[in-house]
């Protein structure tokens, strides 16, 4: 089924990243993620605004297709199909990258307009790490640490469920407050990922 996702992302420099864990008094829930990112080798579908990972958590594989939507908002909006797969599925399409499409079976996206399915192929990785905060009146906070290619990383707050500009404002706010220092952040992981191999 396909859900709408509306989240506020911000970049952090190490520093501000580190004063949040010791500003809050909590024992965050750590997540170890590996997101394996498919795509052409002319990146047609991240020009498309849409991302096709499949992201390991622990024991548990989850095929997903992400596709942004167009808006002025602070927060970032897309829409998002998701499938809990196998490991033995994951290697199947690690191997035969040109069938993941096949596991997408609701699509809001007429994928075949914009790329042939024997174009794909899995191009890469990203590791990252994620720490879950309840902060200013219990929203969620994910800190996420973030293994590049190139040992390139990067530290970011991502809160899910925002729904208005005021919200926003709101969380940003609270972060001030806190002496933490950030910058508003359009960019899905993806789009990073991409930036950091066509820089190599």
């Amino acid at each position: 089924m396909a859900t709408v996702e509306k989240e506020l992302k911000l970049l952090l420099e190490q520093d501000s990243y580190k004063k949040i864990l010791n500003r809050v008094n909590q024992q965050p829930d750590v997540i170890r993620q590996t997101n394996y990112y498919f795509d052409t080798c002319d990146f047609k579908l991240e020009k498309a605004g849409i991302t096709l990972r499949i992201r390991n958590e622990e024991k548990n594989w989850l095929l997903c297709m992400k596709t942004k939507s167009k808006t002025e908002s602070q927060f970032v909006s897309s829409t998002e199909i998701e499938r809990s797969i196998s490991e033995r599925d994951f290697e199947y399409y690690k191997e035969n990258p040109s069938e993941i499409l096949e596991g997408i079976t609701e699509n809001p996206v007429n994928i075949s307009s914009i790329i042939n399915a024997e174009e794909i192929s899995l191009l890469g990785s990203i590791r990252n790490e994620r720490k879950k905060l309840k902060l200013f009146n219990e929203y969620t906070i994910e800190l996420d640490h973030s293994l590049f290619p190139g040992g390139n990383e990067s530290f970011e707050i991502e809160v899910e469920g925002v729904n208005t500009e005021r919200e926003c404002d709101y969380i940003m706010n609270e972060l001030r407050q806190m002496g933490i220092e950030f910058n508003l952040n359009k960019k899905s992981k993806y789009k990073r990922f991409v930036e950091f191999i066509s820089s190599n």
